[in-house]
Order: C-alpha cells, then structure tokens, then sequence
C-alpha cells in the first residue's frame, strides 16, 4: 500500500522548463472546470493539487472499493484495480501558503481481461492478452464541507 502523496505545484517546481506553469495554477483557470470553485475562492487565488494512491484515504469513502493492485486466477482472467485520491487546495492568505480543502476526488479505476497462451506450434508460443473491459467503477466529489457534489 502507498501511503504517500505529491504536489503537483512542487513537481512542476522541481524542473526550470515547468516552473512557469505554478504561476498559471489559478482559480481562474480551475473555473474553466469546476465555476463554483471560482464563485467560492475569488479570480486569483493559488490552487494545488495532491495525488495520493492511499488505500486508507479512500476507503472511508468509497465503500467496498479493492486495493489499488493486481489479481490473476489460473484461468488466465485478470483484474487490475487503481484508485486515486486528489485534493485541489486553494490559498486562502494570498501567497502565504495557507491552503484549504476546496474539492476531494475519489476515483477507482477497473480494467479486466484475460491473458492465454497460444501454441501454433511447439517452437513458437505466443502470449495474447485480451482487454474484457475498462471502467471507472467509483466517482466521488465532495466539496469543502464534506458534501457530496454531483456535477458541477
């Protein structure tokens, strides 16, 4: 399990050809997407985002979703499950490094297929893998009062 998180406004910091772009990370654009959020924080507040792969922050709100990871039984069917956590955080103090919560997202992500070997010949095997299906099987948006958000 991968209980860590990163920002991305510290990873698009880390490389001088990037760093341009933290200064583009607004409210204005983010409202492009989610408008509430520009009606809520203001024009021109900081956003980030945190990404995190942790099982335990996701488990209390998405009920029954797998672990992030792989199964494979001997019949050759597979599952692979990802789940991603996501904060956007707003800076409330105007370049203070104050953040809030604005938006949480919690999405799970389910591809199944199937992985057979082929024997045209006893010399040349050949591995086949065969996509059944890819999902978002789980999608949830709360907002900064923890209230689920359905479209926005």
């Amino acid at each position: 399990m991968i209980e860590s998180s990163f920002s991305l406004r510290e990873y698009l910091n880390m490389d001088p050809r990037t760093r341009g772009v933290t200064n583009e990370m607004k409210t204005k654009i983010i409202g492009l997407l989610l408008p509430e959020i520009k009606e809520e924080y203001g024009d021109d507040r900081n956003v980030n985002v945190m990404i995190s792969l942790s099982h335990s922050l996701i488990k209390d709100q998405l009920e029954g979703q797998r672990v992030t990871g792989f199964n494979l039984d001997k019949n050759g069917n597979f599952r692979f499950t990802f789940n991603v956590y996501a904060q956007l955080l707003v800076d409330k103090t105007d370049g203070k490094g104050v953040w809030e919560e604005a938006r949480a997202f919690y999405i799970g992500f389910t591809f199944k297929g199937k992985i057979l070997v082929e024997e045209t010949n006893p010399v040349n095997k050949m591995m086949v893998i065969m996509p059944k299906s890819a999902e978002i099987s789980s999608v949830k948006i709360l907002n900064a009062a923890g209230e689920e958000q359905i479209v926005e």
